[in-house]
C-alpha cells in the first residue's frame, strides 16, 4: 500500500501515516525498511507498507520511503536524528 507521512516524531521514533485507503497507520522505526544509519520519516513523504490489525489499532510494517514528498518540507535529518 502507498501512503504520506501524517507526522514523524524523531526523538520518540514513532509517527502517523495516511494511508491511500483514507485510514491512519501508527508507525515506529523499527519498521522501517532504509539504507540510511538514522531510521526517520519526513512529514509529507511519500512510503510504501505493509497494514497490520492490532489489538491497539492500524499498524504499518515494512515501511520503505520513496524519493519523492508532497510539498516542499524541510529535510532535518542532520539536526534531530535518532541516536
Amino acid at each position: 500500500m502507498k501512503g504520506k507521512v501524517k507526522s514523524f516524531l524523531v526523538r520518540k521514533g514513532w509517527g502517523f501515516i495516511i494511508g491511500d485507503d483514507g485510514n491512519e497507520y501508527f508507525c515506529h522505526h523499527s519498521d522501517i525498511i532504509d539504507d540510511q544509519p538514522y531510521k526517520i520519516l519526513i512529514t509529507n513523504q511519500i512510503v510504501e507498507f505493509e497494514a497490520e490489525r492490532t489489538s491497539k489499532g492500524l499498524k504499518a510494517v515494512n515501511i520503505r520511503p520513496t524519493d519523492g514528498v508532497t510539498e516542499e518540507v524541510e529535510d532535518d535529518r542532520e539536526k534531530d536524528c535518532i541516536r
